[in-house]
């Protein structure tokens, strides 16, 4: 018989890990309920990936304890501003990633590390920095063992810029979770959730982070492609946002994201079914990008700066001028510079360049344009 995630197992295992007994309001545990519950019953994950699953919900819930300590202790976090942030969104392998480490090149602003998040809540003892970086270290590296595929298409590196995805999934909502398993119980849950709240507290781990800096006072750049399936959940929380979002025919898009979970799943399990990624993906990302374009509507329209994938790859200091100037900030020479290097250290593929089609993830390019027509013709794509 398989092993079986535990809900009451992994609260426990975290309260004893985190030295901390109380998670405050346990608002979250209906979605960890339900992640858990699909993750058992659909996922199919190996008794190895079943343990990296339960260490890595453990750690999220021993991060909510311990923020939730500090958060008791030290109410001003909760009072920090987060002022004009500059989100970067759009559908996922659209040059957002790109966007973002050459931006986080400008030391005017403030960005979210990989070891930051995996770890908001500070460990306890000296030099707790270095031993957050050095877990992140550790899961970079496994990463690039275990999963080269998936390390050439999207690099997670300790201490490179990272998607704030990670802080929304501190709520077990999101989208994380499947994308790392095939759930599609959940998925039909969380897709239509209510994620308000999910999004508030992102916004608090960010004020954490904040708190836990020598520069609490910068803007920050933020990125997260699947901020579109939740638009006005983050305009909720953030509401002074700037938004700038990346354009790319969905033709190409949709099939890059399915190879990259394809390898991104195959880490925990021997079982993917590639001709099931892309009907699952084509949808959720369809649905979601048709729901952005109605909730775009109602915000003002000088909130959102379209960009698009060719011209990131083309000359990406271009594209950053046009971010910062659309968060009111010039591109100084220093920053330009910085951006420059590290646009001839960064070359495209320079971690190994790979090939797919739509047919392998059971679409049709013909299918993709179909279900994406509206957003194509809106941006002319």
């Amino acid at each position: 018989m398989s092993i079986q995630l535990n809900v009451d197992s992994l609260l426990a295992d975290a309260r004893q890990q985190a030295g901390v007994a109380n998670f405050g309001d346990d608002w979250f545990v209906e979605a960890l309920e339900r992640q858990v519950a699909a993750v058992n019953s659909q996922a199919g994950l190996s008794e190895a990936g079943t343990a990296s699953a339960a260490a890595h919900l453990t750690g999220i819930l021993v991060n909510r304890l311990r923020a939730a300590r500090d958060f008791k202790a030290h109410p001003e976090i909760l009072e920090l501003p987060i002022e004009r942030p500059l989100i970067i969104l759009g559908l996922q392998r659209t040059g957002t990633t790109k966007l973002q480490r050459m931006l986080a090149r400008d030391e005017r602003l403030q960005h979210l590390a990989l070891w930051q998040a995996m770890n908001f809540a500070p460990f306890p003892g000296p030099a707790e920095r270095d031993t957050r970086i050095e877990a992140a270290l550790h899961a970079e590296q496994h990463m690039r063992a275990n999963a080269p595929e998936f390390f050439a298409t999207h690099s997670m590196e300790a201490v490179q810029a990272e998607e704030e995805t990670m802080l929304v999934a501190a709520s077990f909502m999101g989208t994380s979770a499947e994308s790392r398993f095939h759930i599609p119980d959940f998925g039909a849950w969380v897709e239509h959730a209510d994620h308000a709240r999910a999004y508030e507290e992102m916004a608090d781990y960010l004020r954490y982070l904040q708190w836990q800096s020598d520069t609490p006072g910068k803007p920050w750049l933020l990125k997260t492609p699947l901020h579109i399936l939740y638009l006005d959940a983050l305009l909720h929380a953030l509401p002074d946002a700037r938004i700038v979002h990346l354009h790319r025919d969905p033709v190409k898009t949709i099939p890059s994201l399915c190879r990259l979970l394809f390898y991104l799943q195959r880490i925990s399990t021997d079982s993917v079914d590639a001709q099931a990624l892309g009907p699952y993906w084509l949808g959720r990302m369809a649905r979601g990008t048709a729901r952005y374009l109605t909730i775009r509507a109602q915000f003002p329209a000088e909130q959102f700066l379209d960009l698009r994938y060719e011209d990131v790859v083309a000359d990406g200091v271009e594209s950053a001028r046009a971010a910062l100037a659309h968060a009111g900030l010039p591109l100084t020479p220093a920053a330009q510079q910085a951006m420059s290097d590290w646009e001839r250290g960064n070359q495209q593929h320079a971690h190994g360049s790979y090939s797919y089609t739509a047919e392998e993830y059971g679409l049709t390019e013909a299918e993709i344009r179909a279900a994406f027509s509206s957003y194509i013709e809106r941006f002319d794509l």
